[in-house]
């Protein structure tokens, strides 16, 4: 039973790197291999953290690029209503 463990994981593992890449597929419209800018736009988390994601500041997000991106921590989303203050 343990031998199935790893095994278990390692299909996780690569149903992940599966969806990681069917979405970057998505986002590069053109399919030149890279996304653009303009075509992160369909993904507002990818726009927003855009220079933090085009590692060699080449303008493009490579699929090595967009790996590390996608295991980057989500930012809490910061609440739009204003806290009241307690007198």
């Amino acid at each position: 039973m343990f031998k199935k463990i790893p095994m278990i994981i390692l299909a996780s593992a690569l149903a992940g790197v599966a969806v990681a890449a069917e979405e970057f597929s998505q986002l590069d419209s053109d399919q030149n291999g890279a996304i653009s800018k303009s075509e992160a736009t369909a993904l507002p988390d990818l726009y927003n953290n855009w220079d933090l994601t085009d590692a060699n500041a080449d303008g493009l997000v490579d699929q090595a690029e967009f790996s590390k991106f996608e295991a980057m921590p989500a930012e809490p989303q910061e609440s739009d209503e204003s806290e009241e203050s307690i007198e």
